[in-house]
């Protein structure tokens, strides 16, 4: 994607990156072409990407169980409150988010004119670096890996422009609180349940494991795959591969480990919280894997998901 935009601002472009992830449609056509994104995408494409693969909320990369709704997303509508406005509806969605950053930028739009002008730098600083930055690493990422050409381009161009956001304006001193104040991944004396559930939580374990992620390595596996949501796929992996379904567990640590070491560099101390957290969480699956290899006590009872 080609993107020459002067100053220290982007609005324009915060507002076409907004525009382009929602449904196809007529009005996407110009803003495509002048970013040189190539064909718009169909909307099974857009299904595809963004309902089956990768969900583009940000509660679900910063929600204590990977899932849409609960305190994340009530962190991120607190930002509308801060500004004295009614919440949109999905005050989590990068659509949202980006369209909010385009009016504080730009000052129009419902927020860009509750906003005083003074105020409006500090405002779209702190959105920024809370509630987009914190998590729009690894969401674009995995939007990049899904191999669509135009969405991959689109996550490119949002993860260039962010970067330039936060060299131009300068990180805050503090983790986000959604990264400041979540938890870790817990160890497997916590028992195989709580385990498996946190590797689902982006936040928790530092990867981004899709439906279709665990679908595919599956029948990469030779395991048999069962159709339903992402926990029970992963526990009949469990049940019937202990040793393949962790080492490739394993795997894809260390894939989300370096591609955080290469694209979280601009991100600052965001970018290392996402490495750090990719990094123990793979460490830990590869102990755990080499365990069950050797056929040694897997230091948890992996017996609860038998079918």
């Amino acid at each position: 994607m080609t993107v020459a935009v002067p100053g220290s601002i982007y609005g324009d472009l915060f507002r076409a990156l907004s525009v382009l992830i929602a449904a196809p449609s007529p009005r996407q056509e110009p803003v495509a072409r002048a970013l040189e994104m190539g064909p718009l995408p169909t909307r099974a494409d857009h299904t595809e990407a963004f309902v089956m693969e990768v969900h583009p909320y940000g509660a679900v990369y910063l929600g204590h169980e990977g899932k849409l709704g609960g305190d994340a997303c009530d962190r991120m509508a607190g930002f509308w409150r801060t500004a004295g406005l009614e919440p949109p509806v999905e005050p989590d969605h990068a659509a949202t988010l980006l369209e909010a950053c385009a009016q504080l930028a730009l000052g129009d739009g419902t927020i860009g004119q509750a906003i005083p002008a003074a105020a409006r730098p500090n405002m779209l600083r702190g959105l920024l670096w809370e509630h987009m930055a914190s998590w729009m690493l690894p969401f674009s990422l995995r939007v990049e890996r899904s191999g669509m050409p135009f969405y991959s381009r689109w996550a490119l161009g949002l993860r260039a422009t962010l970067v330039r956001e936060i060299r131009e304006t300068g990180e805050l001193p503090d983790l986000p609180t959604a990264l400041r104040e979540s938890e870790p991944m817990p160890g497997p004396e916590a028992g195989a349940e709580a385990f498996f559930r946190a590797l689902l939580a982006p936040v928790r374990s530092g990867m981004v494991l899709s439906r279709g992620d665990l679908s595919r390595a599956a029948r990469t596996l030779r395991l048999g795959l069962r159709i339903g949501e992402r926990e029970f796929i992963l526990k009949a992996m469990l049940a019937q591969g202990p040793h393949e379904t962790m080492m490739w567990l394993a795997g894809e640590g260390g894939y989300w480990k370096e591609r955080y070491k290469i694209e979280g560099k601009g991100f600052g101390s965001v970018g290392r919280f996402w490495q750090e957290r990719a990094t123990n969480t793979q460490l830990t699956l590869i102990r755990l894997a080499g365990r069950i290899g050797q056929g040694k006590d897997p230091e948890m009872d992996l017996g609860e998901f038998a079918p």
